[in-house]
């Protein structure tokens, strides 16, 4: 094949495929309307005496003079000749608008609802108080409306609402509250009062102290509300309890909330009673004189019952110990089982009623901080202290072994006690909690183990606690002297 041939063939080819491309972008575009609605007048909806003018899109030579209008039911709606159609009572109709001496022409829907006949406020309350806020609601005939219904005020210093209906009480006075569409200007008047809020609250406020051993009155003062039944309740019965009247009798120290709860009201207030003791337990001369401390030579004092078992029971069986507990959670079971280990052991001592756990503002068991009790836990320590000449006193350490806080409260005020009657030298702590035994511990004897643990299980209440986080400890007591004592050691 000749060169000339090979490129003729190209040309050709080509040429063909420009031909192709040519008619793929070739579009074809239908021929426009002569006339047409916009779009948002191609459907509309309006109410009885509502006025609305459509809009029409024309084509070529067409001027809107050429248009002529009409209607379907001049009963339902009319329009004029410049497209304002007037809405007359509830139907649905079509609208035309036609080029005149022509069939060309488009169509409007029309649906028109019954325009308001009257309103009516829904939500209304029996009294409106300063501060708050209420939604009001209103209900129209017909039902369904299209027209525009809104909201006033007649003394926004009083009361201001919102487009939506949302009231908000600002001061006390009379104030006029109007709904009514804008349209046909139907309205609704309601007149309405605003007051202070009633209110019970805590004449001398939501918190109180009261000494160990005193009652306490609650009084409650009234705003704007009438004395009604008052219901009074304590969330903790074994620290305080309280009567019909709203007296309240101590039965231990620590913290507990009193309830109030009007009979006609859902609110419930609570306050916050602090019982405390800043003299001690043996401030009462009947309790301190029945000790019996007889026989014994060394001391014992202790946060909780098990305590003086999990950090010092090998030591108890030497004898001659009295013990104090200074908390018990004010139950029997505590008591008791502290008793058994007592009798067990062959050794005194005395379990008091100083707090270990309270309920919070939220309800929840909390260990309790001692605040309110610290200076009773001193005097009660120092008073034992100094009530013979104690050959040993032992108590927790520094550092609490655990890091429990009442372990360090208690070996705050047995320190503090043993430096300032001359007894330092006497003093010894319990040795630390370790969660894994360091190699080279030093356990106690199999006699003192098999001693130990007989106390430990007379605490049958504490057995999952003592079981899940100490009963590694059991076989070690590695006290140290208060002197000796290095903080982390």
């Amino acid at each position: 094949m000749s060169k000339n041939s090979v490129t003729k063939k190209l040309i050709t080819t080509l040429a063909l495929l420009t031909c192709l491309c040519g008619i793929g972008t070739l579009s074809v575009h239908a021929a426009p309307k002569a006339v047409s609605f916009n779009n948002n007048s191609k459907k509309i909806t309006m109410f009885a005496t509502q006025r609305k003018q459509l809009k029409v899109k024309l084509s070529g030579k067409y001027k809107k003079s050429d248009v002529v209008y009409s209607s379907s039911n001049k009963k339902v709606a009319t329009v004029n000749k410049k497209g304002v159609v007037k809405a007359l009572k509830k139907g649905n109709i079509t609208v035309y608008a036609q080029i005149k001496g022509t069939s060309k022409k488009a169509k409007c829907k029309v649906k028109v609802f019954k325009n308001v006949k009257s309103i009516k406020v829904v939500g209304r309350k029996k009294h409106y108080y300063i501060g708050q806020q209420y939604q009001l609601n209103y209900k129209t005939t017909p039902k369904k409306t299209l027209e525009e219904i809104t909201w006033n005020s007649s003394n926004d210093d009083v009361a201001t609402i919102s487009e939506d209906g949302l009231l908000t009480i600002k001061e006390k006075g009379k104030v006029t509250i109007t709904v009514f569409s804008k349209e046909t200007k139907v309205k609704k008047t309601y007149k309405i009062k605003t007051e202070e809020a009633p209110q019970i609250s805590f004449k001398n406020g939501n918190k109180a102290t009261v000494k160990y051993g005193n009652n306490y009155q609650i009084v409650l003062q009234y705003t704007n509300h009438d004395t009604e039944k008052i219901q009074y309740k304590s969330e903790d019965q074994s620290i305080a309890t309280v009567d019909a009247n709203g007296l309240v009798t101590t039965k231990r120290p620590g913290e507990v909330y009193i309830t109030v709860t009007p009979s006609k009201k859902k609110e419930t207030l609570r306050m916050l009673l602090v019982v405390e003791n800043k003299t001690g337990f043996f401030e009462n001369s009947l309790l301190y004189d029945n000790i019996d401390t007889s026989g014994c030579n060394k001391l014992m004092i202790v946060a909780h019952p098990d305590d003086e078992t999990l950090w010092g029971g090998a030591h108890l069986k030497s004898g001659n110990w009295f013990v104090v507990c200074l908390t018990n959670h004010f139950t029997d079971v505590r008591k008791n089982e502290f008793k058994s280990v007592m009798e067990k052991a062959g050794i005194k001592g005395i379990i008091l009623d100083y707090p270990d756990l309270v309920r919070d503002a939220n309800k929840k068991w909390v260990k309790y901080d001692w605040d309110s009790v610290k200076d009773g836990v001193a005097a009660d320590v120092t008073k034992l202290i100094k009530s013979k000449n104690w050959d040993l006193i032992a108590t927790h350490s520094p550092a609490g072994e655990t890091g429990h806080i009442h372990h360090k409260n208690t070996d705050q005020a047995v320190t503090n006690a043993c430096i300032s009657t001359g007894n330092y030298d006497k003093l010894w702590y319990f040795g630390k909690c370790y969660w894994k035994i360091p190699s080279g511990l030093k356990r106690i004897t199999d006699e003192e183990l098999t001693f130990k643990q007989s106390l430990v299980d007379l605490y049958k209440n504490e057995t999952k606690p003592i079981n899940t986080y100490w009963a590694q400890m059991i076989p070690y007591e590695n006290w140290v002297k208060a002197t000796d004592y290095v903080a982390g050691k």
